[in-house]
Parts: C-alpha cells; sequence; structure tokens
C-alpha cells in the first residue's frame, strides 16, 4: 500500500451540533403521526402487540392476533412488547413501539460511530507521518468515525426500513454490536468476546440460526485471517462461544419442554431456518443484481475502493473485521432462496464501516462524482416533492394534482403549517448546504458524504412532512378496521336480540321489511363509520349475488363520498364480541390482522377454533366481479380501504342451523 498523509485540516471533526442534527433528523422523521403501515411495519407492530395484550405463551411464541409467526424471533418483540406495556397508558400502544423502534436506531448509530473509532485510533491505521505533519491519531479517528457514520446514514436502501416497526432495526443493532464487540475485544478480549456472543445470540433469537452461524464463522475466522486477533483468541474465543451457546438455551429448551402447542411452534422455526439456507434460486439472484446498485449507494463504491487501496494490508483489523463480516452476510444473503431487502440489511453496516476506511485516499475526481450526483439526485427530488404537493393542494397543474391525488384517492388535503415551516426550512439548509461545498472546497474527510447524507436526510424528512397524512391515508387500514368491528358489534347485538326475518334490513330503529322504505340518513349506522350499499337489497338479487341471504345488514366500510372519515383518537375501546366469542379468516395478510386487531380489536381465532364469524381477503380481480361461495355463512359486512381497489373484505356470520 503507498503510504498517505492526513493534515489535521483534513482530520477537522464534523461539528458535534450538526452531526447530532443530523442523527435527529434522520431518526426521528417517520416515527411521528401515522398509523402502523402495511405490510411489514403492521405486521412488526402486530406481534409486539400481542405480546402486550397477551399472556407468556404470546411472549414465547411470536403470533399475530393468535396467527403463529414461526419466521420471527421473539427477542426484539419482547423490547418492543416491554416498552408497550409500560408506556402504552401515557402514550399508547403503537407510539410506545414506535419509540422503542426509534431506540434501536439511535443505539445503532453510536454503536457505528464507536466501532469505527475503536478499530481507527489502533497504530496500523495511523497515516505515515515522516515530517510531524499528520493529524493526531484522535482527530484521524474521529474524523473516520463522522465519515462512516454519514455514509451509513448516506445509504438509500436502510433508511425507510429503519423506520418500520419490525426485526430489522434490532437486528441491525446486533450487527453493529457484534462489530464492536470485535473492536473491543483487541484492548478487552474477555468483555468484547462476551459481548460479540450475547450479539450472536440476539441474532438466533431475532433472525434466527443461519445469520447467527454466519456471525459465529466470522468469529472463528478472525483468529485466521488478521494477526491482531490471533493475539487475543484464546481470551476473546471461550467468552463468545459461551455467551452465544448459553443465553439462547432457554428459549429453545422452554420450547422443547413445553406442550403440543410449543413443539409444533418450534418445528416451525427449526423448518424456517432451515428453508432460508436452502441455497439460490434464479429468480433471486436476478433481484440481487437489480438491487444491490441503489441499495448500497454510496458506500459499495468506497468500500470498493478501500479493499484496492489497503489490498497489501487486509490484516489489518480495520480492514479484515468489516471485510470478513460483509464477506460472511453476503454469503448468507446470496444462500437464502428469496431475495429480499431483509437479506441485505445488515450487510450495510460493515459495508459503512469499510467505507470509511477508503475515505482518507479517496481522489479528488472520484468526490467530485459523488457530490455532483448527490447536487443533481436530491436537488431534483426535493423539487418533485414540493411541486406534486403544491398540485396536491391547490389543484394546479391538473396533470401533476390528479398525479399527486391518485396515491389516496378519494383523501381531502388540508395546509398543514407547521409541517410547511419545517420543510421550508429543511429546503433552505440543504441549498445551504450546498453551497458551502460549492464555494469553500472544504478538505475534511467526511466532505464526500456531507451532501449524499444531507439530501438523503432532505427528502425523507419533506417526504414525512409534507406528504405524511397523504401517506398515511394511502398504508392504514384504520376506518376498514373500525368499520367492521362496528358492524361485527352490531352484529353480534342484533344475533342476542333475536333472528330478523328473511329479507328484512336492520335499520337505526330494528327490522325494516324489503317492502319499506328507508330514510337516506337511516342509511348510515350511527357512528356513521359504515354506509348501506344500497337503501334496500331484494331477495332475489340477495340470493344472485351473494353466498347467502343476509338476514342482518349489509354494510360497506368502503370509502367513498358518503363516508365520513373516522377520528384519530385511536383504535376502539373494547372489543366487539363477548368473552369466547371469535373470528375465523380465509387469505387474510398478517399486515391486515394484525390492523383489524389493533384498531378494531378483533378476538380472531386460535388455530383449530371453531367461531360464529368469518373474515374473508379478497384480492385482484376477484374484487371487481362475483365473490366466492360460503354455504351456511351470510354476509354482514364489506369493506375496502379507497386507495386499493383490488383488495376488499367481507365478514360473514354463521347461519342458524
Amino acid at each position: 500500500m503507498r503510504p498517505f498523509i492526513i493534515t489535521a485540516l483534513e482530520a477537522g471533526k464534523l461539528p458535534r451540533w450538526a452531526l447530532l442534527l443530523l442523527c435527529a433528523l434522520y431518526t426521528v422523521p417517520g416515527f411521528i403521526g401515522r398509523d402502523p403501515w402495511r405490510t411489514q411495519d403492521a405486521a412488526g407492530f402486530g406481534i409486539a402487540l400481542s405480546m402486550i395484550r397477551g399472556d407468556a405463551g404470546d411472549w414465547l411464541m411470536p403470533n399475530i392476533a393468535n396467527q403463529p409467526m414461526p419466521g420471527e424471533g421473539p427477542l426484539p418483540f419482547w423490547i418492543a412488547a416491554l416498552a408497550g406495556r409500560l408506556l402504552e397508558m401515557f402514550i399508547g400502544e403503537h407510539a410506545a413501539v414506535r419509540m422503542a423502534t426509534a431506540g434501536f436506531v439511535a443505539l445503532l448509530l453510536v454503536l457505528v460511530w464507536y466501532t469505527i473509532y475503536a478499530l481507527a485510533r489502533r497504530p496500523g491505521m495511523q497515516p505515515t507521518d515522516p515530517f510531524g505533519a499528520s493529524a493526531s491519531h484522535v482527530d484521524y479517528a474521529r474524523a473516520l468515525a463522522d465519515s462512516g457514520l454519514l455514509v451509513l446514514m448516506a445509504s438509500i436502501g436502510l433508511i425507510a426500513r429503519l423506520h418500520e416497526t419490525t426485526a430489522e432495526p434490532a437486528q441491525m443493532v446486533w450487527i453493529a454490536a457484534f462489530l464492536y464487540g470485535c473492536a473491543l475485544a483487541l484492548e478487552r478480549p474477555l468483555a468484547g468476546g462476551a459481548l460479540a456472543g450475547l450479539a450472536i445470540t440476539a441474532t438466533l433469537l431475532t433472525r434466527g440460526a443461519p445469520l447467527a452461524i454466519a456471525l459465529l464463522l466470522v468469529l472463528i475466522w478472525l483468529p485466521i485471517g488478521c494477526s491482531a486477533y490471533r493475539l487475543v483468541a484464546r481470551r476473546m474465543l471461550p467468552p463468545a462461544i459461551a455467551a452465544a451457546f448459553a443465553a439462547g438455551l432457554p428459549w429453545l429448551l422452554w420450547l422443547a419442554g413445553s406442550g403440543p402447542q410449543a413443539h409444533a411452534h418450534l418445528y416451525d422455526w427449526s423448518s424456517w431456518n432451515l428453508d432460508m439456507a436452502s441455497g439460490p434460486t434464479l429468480d433471486s439472484l436476478v433481484y440481487y443484481a437489480r438491487t444491490m446498485p441503489w441499495f448500497f449507494w454510496p458506500a459499495w463504491p468506497i468500500a470498493l475502493w478501500a479493499v484496492h487501496r489497503w489490498r497489501g494490508r487486509w490484516g489489518e483489523p480495520a480492514v479484515a473485521l468489516p471485510l470478513i463480516t460483509a464477506a460472511a452476510l453476503l454469503l448468507r444473503a446470496l444462500l437464502a432462496p428469496d431475495g429480499t431487502e431483509s437479506m441485505l440489511l445488515p450487510i450495510t453496516v460493515p459495508l459503512a464501516m469499510l467505507a470509511a476506511v477508503g475515505m482518507p485516499t479517496l481522489k479528488r475526481g472520484i468526490v467530485s462524482l459523488i457530490d455532483w450526483f448527490a447536487v443533481a439526485l436530491f436537488s431534483l427530488l426535493g423539487i418533485a416533492i414540493w411541486a406534486y404537493w403544491i398540485a396536491l393542494m391547490t389543484g394546479f397543474p391538473p396533470r401533476m394534482a390528479y398525479r399527486a391525488s391518485q396515491l389516496a384517492p378519494g383523501y381531502e388535503p388540508e395546509w398543514i403549517a407547521v409541517e410547511i415551516t419545517l420543510g421550508s426550512l429543511a429546503t433552505l439548509a440543504w441549498l445551504a448546504l450546498v453551497r458551502w461545498r460549492a464555494s469553500r472546497q472544504p478538505r475534511m474527510i467526511w466532505r464526500a458524504m456531507a451532501l449524499s447524507c444531507g439530501g438523503l436526510v432532505l427528502a425523507w424528512f419533506l417526504a414525512m412532512t409534507l406528504w405524511l397524512p397523504v401517506f398515511n391515508e394511502r398504508n392504514t387500514y384504520r376506518d376498514v378496521a373500525i368499520g367492521m368491528s362496528r358492524a361485527l358489534a352490531a352484529s353480534a347485538s342484533a344475533q342476542m336480540a333475536g333472528p330478523v326475518e328473511r329479507g328484512d334490513t336492520m335499520g337505526p330503529s330494528g327490522p325494516v321489511t324489503s317492502g319499506e322504505s328507508v330514510a337516506p340518513k337511516e342509511l348510515a349506522m350511527s357512528n356513521d363509520s359504515v354506509i348501506l350499499d344500497e337503501p334496500a337489497r331484494s331477495n332475489e338479487s340477495a340470493t344472485q349475488n351473494e353466498p347467502a341471504t343476509p338476514s342482518e345488514p349489509v354494510v360497506s366500510a368502503e370509502s367513498t363520498e358518503m363516508i365520513k372519515p373516522i377520528g384519530r383518537g385511536g383504535p376502539v375501546p373494547s372489543a366487539p364480541l363477548g368473552p369466547g366469542a371469535c373470528v375465523a379468516t380465509d387469505d387474510v395478510g398478517p399486515a391486515q390482522r394484525a390492523s383489524f386487531y389493533y384498531f378494531g380489536r378483533v378476538p380472531f381465532s386460535r388455530p383449530g377454533q371453531a367461531c360464529d364469524w368469518l373474515l374473508v381477503q379478497e384480492n385482484g380481480p376477484i374484487v371487481r366481479g362475483t365473490s366466492g361461495s360460503y354455504p351456511n355463512w351470510q354476509l354482514v359486512w364489506e369493506g375496502q380501504r379507497r386507495s386499493n381497489r383490488d383488495e376488499r373484505f367481507r365478514l360473514y356470520r354463521r347461519s342458524a342451523g
């Protein structure tokens, strides 16, 4: 490797207030003022919610409202559910879980910074200093840590997934904790090894055995590929391996020693682990080839430069640790049969650390290319976000306004002064950053990532302020879930009150025969959240179009202009059914099940439990046509979200006799 010199000016640290502000703007937006969103976000929240509202079985066997989720480990949801239990009376269940997820993101940023700082302070990482002109080792390490953190936050594929209430933010923390433990082990082998081992156990209890085995192999390979780790291997590996195996045993032993349901969950979890390492497919390889270039931008070209620039010193811990870890995690992703972003997320942490090593030696032409690409991309993106938002608010230009309105059909936008002010301040800050970078031509190591990170934070901030109400309307199941819950409660009350004659329709004041007229205002139920499809349905039309003629009102939560919006105060206060009653499901997805459970407190059935109500989710062309037949079931409600006309829900009640 050719020697290089880093001056005190080049090792100048990023002002702490600026770094902390960037971290806050990266972390907080996206966790405030929204509902659980489809799909992974709501599904992950549903697991934590089931633990908050459930018993010990729900804590040990992750599920969404009694639907087992063997592909999810319990650890991150234990932490989120504990936050929910402690804070739900103050801020609500969803806000508490979001706060726990935001804590994971903040902890991830802290661990990444301190890991890079610990590795960069080692003598082998310091630049050559024949004339005594180089920066101090502390300043140099701090500049590299700042650079690596900016690279991580600038990674395009990371930001949205970190703001979902899933296991992914926690798993990113475990990866960072593993790397920090390995870095710490160079000076404190026992403590560092134990921390790395606990991170492996946490990974086992979060994303299963394949990822945990990949980290364990990294731990074993480090002494082979790095001389510094060979010196501490005897004191590092025993506590690491002991912690990795011991901490995860209680959960597995409990499942193995409990009843049939726990045995079934353990079997399904083991089968899922085997499937995740069953080998690649052509579709997964094509997916990775298309996704990785943008997902890891701008970290991957700088990381490749670091590997090339340090090719004669790959044995340095600051190079060997992230390089071996990234290779192991990439191999684990390639062995999976399905290509997903979840498989790529853990790689971003070691990739950012490796890119930090290459930052001091980047050529000026590469830095300029990255800078101007960031200026062009995020300036155009910011202009587009503002332009389409203004078109949505004003209706001009008409074509742009129409396209913007299709994100959430039927949504009536409102001017939001606070969000406009914050978005304007963020835009002015971006312009000031671009002007500073173009006019001052700073020489600091981290300069190459300032615009990439600042631009991505700007775009995310604008999306999560100006467009948050629109995105929330598009991705929430609040209205349809509450409408279904109220219809379910009305159906249960009607069932208890006695049967209604065939051909009758339930009005607000009681049964109305098919020959009577119903005033339009009586077509809406008293809570204004659901409406009748038609003033009255004849027996003939109902027989032709429905599985069975309903003896109760067929009410619809379909979002049209006639529907009044349901308030945003939270889910319904109580369960719509009494103790012991339940709702079975047919083809209802995890996100939808979680949303109905949260907003409507719908008591879904356990496996094998017989229920008097059935909730059906229909997707695709069938929504526009005739629904499937459900003999011995009577339709009592149907509804769909305005933003998705290819998805519909129907609630049936078991026919008497």
